[in-house]
């Protein structure tokens, strides 16, 4: 059986497709690339330290209020356009930790998509030591004491000239694209200003891959502050448990952990069943759901499927068992993110977390399903 049926766990290493719960189809898209499409670029803060901005206003009316950082970050994005004709922005969003753009292709690139934002990187960072050296009490010492800092305030094409023997017959793309990074490997030493790099190692770029969802991805983007202050207000559900025990065994888990201590039904279907049996069984799990027992279960069938989207859509909680475990920095997407802010959402992961792609096996979903029907059980004795 396929994974599908799970949450897709948000990290960059991992480059998951978290927008495809919420609708939308997209694709990866190799550092090489160059051809015309839409595209959603999204680069973390090394370290994801809350350097660009900062939340304000409540989740109706959330917004990121720019620091002098985010302001050039910001405007860094707009001149992508100046350098590469071919690139129009079509959005964009900060985040205190993080930023997203979406950008179209009009006509393939002189250059990889990787060069192009090798050279956003760029001039991010000399916007950044400079934001730096102007708060600094003296401007003058940090510009003897750091040489680079000096050149940092050169113009893009000066610095492509100096350091690339071409640039000086490139074309405006090409020497944006040309400026060195000797410090680009030192990423993840933290963000101060010896370090040299503001964003941490690579990016993530998805392409768009159905027509007109353009609207959906823009909205996702902009919706990025309001689900930032739900995490917020909602903090307890939107946190990595260790250690949790349910029928002696020991899980991560998040979401509410409170629906592990009311009555729970396990959700398990089996192949034998006549349509009778398969509709009684229907109609008791989602009479249950709506009388608030949380239904439990890897939920991997199309029939266990279809119970709890039912039980969802009447208003009921979901225990998701799941074969792996959760990234440092996961949250859900999509309507598993609405569910947890509501309360009624709990994932459960028996193993540990493992970073590379995998198809669940069929020992796994019968264990899966095992557990759920052992929580069941150890609920009902109380």
């Amino acid at each position: 059986k396929s994974s599908n049926f799970v949450p897709k766990l948000e990290t960059m290493a991992e480059k998951e497709n978290h927008m495809e719960s919420a609708g939308i189809r997209t694709r990866l898209v190799p550092h090489g690339w160059k051809e015309a499409g839409i595209y959603l670029l999204t680069l973390n803060v090394d370290g994801w330290k809350p350097v660009l901005g900062e939340l304000a206003g409540d989740a109706e009316r959330a917004r990121i209020e720019a620091s002098a950082l985010g302001i050039r970050v910001s405007q860094e994005i707009q001149r992508l356009p100046q350098f590469f004709p071919q690139i129009k922005i079509l959005a964009k969003q900060i985040m205190p930790d993080h930023l997203h753009v979406v950008l179209q292709v009009m006509e393939p690139l002189p250059v990889a998509l990787g060069l192009v934002v090798r050279g956003l990187k760029q001039g991010c960072n000399r916007a950044w030591r400079e934001v730096i050296l102007a708060a600094s009490e003296d401007v003058g010492k940090a510009a003897m004491e750091s040489p680079s800092a000096i050149t940092a305030t050169t113009d893009v094409g000066a610095i492509a000239a100096m350091e690339s023997p071409s640039a000086e017959t490139a074309t405006k793309g090409q020497a944006y694209a040309a400026m060195e990074s000797p410090s680009e490997g030192t990423a993840n030493a933290g963000v101060d200003i010896q370090s040299g790099a503001l964003f941490e190692t690579g990016y993530h770029a998805r392409a768009l891959i159905e027509k007109g969802q353009l609207k959906h991805m823009i909205e996702y983007v902009h919706d990025n502050p309001r689900r930032l202050a739900v995490r917020k207000r909602m903090a307890a559900y939107f946190h990595i448990h260790k250690n949790i025990t349910a029928a002696g065994r020991t899980f991560e888990a998040y979401g509410n952990t409170e629906l592990l201590k009311g009555r729970c039904l396990s959700v398990v279907c089996h192949g034998g069943w006549n349509r009778h049996e398969q509709e009684t069984y229907r109609q008791e799990r989602l009479s249950a759901a709506k009388e608030s027992a949380a239904l439990v279960g890897a939920f991997i069938s199309r029939q266990e499927s279809d119970i709890r989207n039912e039980a969802i859509e009447a208003g009921g909680s979901i225990i998701l068992l799941i074969e792996n475990g959760f990234p440092e920095r996961y949250k859900p997407q999509g309507r598993w993110f609405d569910l947890c802010a509501e309360g009624r959402l709990l994932l459960l992961a028996p193993w540990a977390y493992r970073k590379e792609k995998h198809t669940i096996s069929r020992n796994q979903c019968l264990r899966l399903n095992r557990m759920a029907e052992e929580i069941e059980a150890e609920r009902a004795r109380g």
